[in-house]
This record gives C-alpha cells, structure tokens and sequence, in this order.
C-alpha cells in the first residue's frame, strides 16, 4: 500500500455474526476471529467438512481426509482458483475463456496439524489479470500437535523485529503511551515466536535477533 495505490483497492472483509449489530465491535470480533479474506475485487469463500473459515477442525493424530468447497465470484472473469493447505495448492478449477464464478470442490488427505484455504486470480492475457483474493484459513489439528513452519517463523520474527524498530524510531504517535502500548505488542508477538522457534523448530540453525 502507498500513495501509488487507490484507496479501497485492496480490501479485507469480515463475516460479522448476524444476530449482533452491524457495527465495529461485531466487525472487530470478526477480525480477531480470522473470518475474513483479503482481496482486489473478487469475493470469495472456502469450507472445510462444512466449518467456516477461522474455525478449528480437530483431528485424530494420524489425520484424515476432509472435504473442502471453495468458490469465487467476480464482475470481471475470473481464471483459476485452488485449495491451498499448508502454502500449497492441492486441487484447482480452472476457466480458460474466463468465469464470472469458479467452484472446486476436493477431498484432501491431512497428515498433521496445519490449515486449508482458498485462493483466486483473474484471467490471464485480460484487463483484469490483476484480481485476486485469498481467504483466512480452516484449521486442522491433529491430536495434539500444533502446526509448526520454521522459515516462516523465522520471517514472521523478523517483521516484528522490524516493527519494533519502526514503532521506537520513525513512527508518529499521538503519544507517549500509545508507543508503549504498541510496542508492548510487538514484544508480546516477539516472545511468542521465539518461544516456539525454541520449543517446537525442528531445523538446526535458528536466528533469535536481540539474544
């Protein structure tokens, strides 16, 4: 996002609770509880076993097979969309001329904890290539293990180590206790990943900045 960038372009949105006014606190509570997806126009949506996005699935230690529904829709013609588990693309519908709507429905084999999402991009060689949308995850936990990926809790360590810095040298604050209060976040999020760097990484070599 920048200058560069139309406002609204890029737009995340929220599946509130229709028993509670449409306000921020119900778009809040939505937020916080990962039902959202972010996209540049096309809205999409992903079930797993018939559970909701930000919604838990457990499963017996082993895994097993889920079901998973995901469909797009968009003005503009729409070219690809995949289930996504674990950062990969395991099943995929496609329409070469373009679709205003594309469906896949998949059974997908889980080995261990992780997540399913669903992902969407515009028609290739067309105006609208752009498009795109990805959603929030369903997530999967196997007994008792809790989804775990190294290098991406690596990089996730170093944005935070980054938004430190940023929040104690550039940002501007309205004041003095609105920095304390961001950057007492950021170090919250700091231990965290550090203490699952150390409990649960599996890679020999890990970089812990400020030890």
């Amino acid at each position: 996002m920048s200058a560069g960038c139309a406002l609204g372009w890029k737009r995340t949105y929220a599946l509130t609770d229709p028993n509670r006014p449409f306000d921020y606190d119900n778009w809040s509570s939505a937020v916080h509880a990962g039902r959202t997806f972010s996209t540049t126009g096309p809205l999409i949506d992903v079930s797993v076993d018939g559970r909701r996005i930000g919604e838990t699935i457990d499963l017996p230690a082993s895994g097993g097979t889920v079901e998973v529904r995901a469909q797009a829709e968009c003005v503009w013609p729409l070219g690809r969309i995949e289930i996504v588990r674990n950062g990969r693309a395991v099943a995929a519908a496609r329409a070469e001329g373009g679709a205003r709507t594309l469906r896949v429905l998949a059974k997908v084999s889980v080995t261990g904890s992780g997540w399913i999402a669903a992902r969407c991009t515009g028609r290739q060689r067309h105006p609208g290539a752009y498009l795109a949308a990805h959603t929030s995850p369903v997530y999967l936990r196997c007994g008792q293990g809790r989804a775990f990926d190294g290098p991406a809790a690596q990089h996730m360590l170093s944005l935070v180590e980054g938004g430190i810095e940023y929040v104690n040298t550039l940002a501007t604050m309205f004041d003095a206790a609105s920095r304390r209060r961001m950057a007492k976040l950021f170090h919250e999020a700091r231990q965290e990943l550090k203490g699952r760097l150390l409990v649960e990484g599996a890679h020999d070599k890990v970089h812990l900045p400020g030890d």
